[in-house]
């Protein structure tokens, strides 16, 4: 062996022997993974070593340590922070028969060319009508109830969740924009939100006809941590709420409302009624000023 490949072979040793030892301390740091059951194995899982107190903790490659293991006299003396919640709010109009019943004949008068919305970039399918957006301006007294209910549950929930007295309330000035849906067999509405807004609603006069059709025209909003499903295993699957990494549907009942962030993804599936039926509901957006304070600059 000449001088050339002498120093090669020692080369070769060196960084052998350095991708040796990192294989083994990664081994080590991924042994740390330890069962949480007592005296057996999981499936899919090699059977795993002792760790003295009843616990196993599973070699699944490289150097095999026994971590901390469940103990049931163990209480859990930590705190549990559900942090960036998303507030989906709900409320049902009391009394709500007669004005859903004037509401409901109201729109199916104005589903015409008169009071349609011409918009030139629909998420909306065939089978749904949209109106105007100036509803809440309307003068009749069953869309001024209608709409008295929807603002003043959302000025409570504003005040409860920002910690606002009705003073500072008050001074909270309101700009907004509302719209009827009329949806029929098959119709729908893809996923959205609402920019250049911070909160809206959705009010349902009706849902008639799909009863008993649990996929059908349901009020559906994305999870909005997506890589919260990078990886999943029955350790996270099933979370409980506020936790989950599921999407939240609602099927709407007659004078329900619901307020959540516009911001939010949402969607309304598919409206499938087993003969002739519809569903009604009410939509609208809302921003706010406060009266006395500046925005930031550049907002």
């Amino acid at each position: 062996m000449d001088g050339r490949q002498r120093d090669q072979h020692c080369a070769a040793r060196e960084r052998n022997g350095g991708a040796k030892a990192m294989r083994q301390r990664a081994g080590d740091f991924v042994a740390e993974a330890a069962c949480i059951m007592h005296g057996g194995s999981v499936a899919g899982f090699p059977r795993g070593i002792n760790c003295g107190d009843g616990g196993t903790a599973f070699r699944l490659r490289g150097t095999a340590r026994a971590a901390p293991c469940f103990h049931p006299g163990y209480s859990r003396m930590g705190t549990l922070t559900p942090a960036f919640a998303v507030p989906i709010y709900t409320a049902q109009m009391p009394d709500c028969s007669a004005v859903n019943a004037q509401l409901r004949q109201l729109f199916l008068s104005r589903e015409n060319a008169d009071y349609v919305r011409h918009d030139p970039y629909p998420v909306a399918s065939q089978g749904l009508f949209e109106s105007r957006f100036d509803l809440f301006d309307w003068p009749e007294p069953c869309v001024a109830k209608m709409r008295d209910f929807c603002l003043s549950q959302l000025y409570q929930l504003i005040g409860e969740i920002n910690g606002y007295d009705t003073q500072t309330l008050q001074r909270l000035h309101l700009a907004q924009e509302s719209w009827f849906h009329i949806t029929r067999h098959g119709g729908y509405f893809g996923y959205h939100n609402h920019p250049m807004h911070s909160w809206s609603g959705v009010y349902c006069v009706c849902q008639e006809g799909d009863e008993g059709v649990d996929s059908s025209g349901l009020l559906t909003f994305m999870n909005p941590h997506p890589a919260s499903t990078m990886y999943m295993d029955m350790a996270s699957l099933r979370m409980k709420s506020p936790y989950g990494n599921g999407s939240v549907a609602l099927r709407l009942q007659p004078g329900q409302l619901v307020l959540f962030p516009s911001w939010m993804l949402h969607e309304v599936t598919a409206f499938l009624p087993k003969q002739e039926g519809f569903r009604i509901t009410v939509a609208f957006n809302a921003r706010f000023m406060m009266v006395g304070e500046t925005p930031a600059p550049g907002r």
